[in-house]
């Protein structure tokens, strides 16, 4: 109408078909168009699950004796040479503040898939006070993804399964995240007139990956797909 084209004879354009978003690739999204994020922040995702095993906010540490778990996205990641060789400074953020954290170089060169900008990361290591900068000080030694930390930390996947489930795509969908030391699978099953639990054997143990809860939902039906800890 604009350019005064009668368009009631054209059809409406073929949009592409994609699954609904996930919070955290919404965020991605947002930042990648951007250059932040808009409508939230992306460790919210992972915060309601996350706080069940790591209570502590960054913003919250303080100097301890004892090793500190913490929690965030990463912000950011460099390199710095010491005497004792390279480690990597790697920015955390959860939304309340960024810290940085100081990580052994054989731990990164292990788990080169871990450090990257906007993916989860849980760290355990010491917290001091830096008497040099103010604030604090804190070196890890121990880090873990998410499937890592919901392996290291959860008890089981569970979910419910509608009656009309198809056994064959379900060993589909769960094949490719089959893993020794996985986590175990539980699926309370509904049918009409009665409903039960199956825990599945060990050699059904699952790598916790957010991309398996989605296929649940999504090609399966399943609801309340959560991690039990």
């Amino acid at each position: 109408s604009l350019f005064d084209v009668d368009d009631s004879s054209m059809a409406p354009p073929d949009y592409v078909k994609v699954p609904p978003w996930t919070d955290k690739q919404r965020l991605t999204e947002e930042k990648l168009a951007l250059g932040f994020y808009l409508s939230g922040h992306l460790f919210n995702s992972y915060a309601g699950e996350v706080r069940r095993f790591i209570r502590t906010k960054l913003s919250e540490l303080s100097p301890s004796r004892e090793p500190r778990m913490m929690a965030g996205v990463i912000a950011g990641v460099r390199t710095q040479m010491t005497q004792r060789g390279k480690i990597f400074i790697v920015q955390l953020d959860d939304g309340t503040a960024v810290v940085e954290v100081s990580v052994p170089g054989d731990l990164v060169e292990e788990h080169k898939s871990w450090f990257k900008d906007d993916e989860f990361l849980a760290v355990q290591g010491k917290v001091s006070e830096d008497r040099f900068n103010g604030g604090v000080r804190i070196s890890a030694d121990k880090a873990w993804d998410i499937i890592a930390a919901r392996t290291h930390y959860g008890r089981s996947v569970s979910m419910s399964l509608p009656g009309s489930v198809d056994v064959a795509k379900l060993r589909e969908v769960l094949t490719p995240y089959r893993q020794p030391d996985g986590l175990p699978l539980n699926l309370r099953y509904r049918a009409v007139s009665a409903e039960c639990e199956i825990s599945l054997g060990d050699h059904w143990r699952v790598a916790p990956a957010d991309a398996l809860q989605m296929a649940l939902r999504d090609q399966l039906g399943a609801q309340q797909v959560a991690i039990e800890y």
